[in-house]
């Protein structure tokens, strides 16, 4: 996310934590895109007037899944399939 430093700045964010906090809101909607150079999911969490969210679904040692943040930035525009909201 160091790439997207300004970005967080210009929304009043110094931290990487803090943004995806800010964008990842109780009503935003979630998209998943297809990332098909890997073969994965990927979704993007969406909130309309503060950014994008990418993540990755990963597995632990014992083999349970998580979600795992690829990125951060600016963007609003919603790409693939809308799956469900944020609670």
């Amino acid at each position: 996310m160091a790439e997207h430093v300004k970005e967080m700045a210009v929304a009043g964010h110094s931290t990487a934590e803090d943004y995806v906090a800010w964008i990842i809101q109780p009503g935003t909607p979630i998209y998943c895109e297809f990332d098909r150079m890997r073969g994965g999911q990927r979704v993007a969490v969406v909130r309309s007037r503060g950014g994008k969210v990418i993540l990755e679904v990963d597995r632990n040692e014992l083999g349970q899944p998580y979600y795992s943040v690829i990125t951060a930035y600016s963007d609003t525009k919603a790409h693939g399939t809308r799956v469900g909201t944020v609670r």
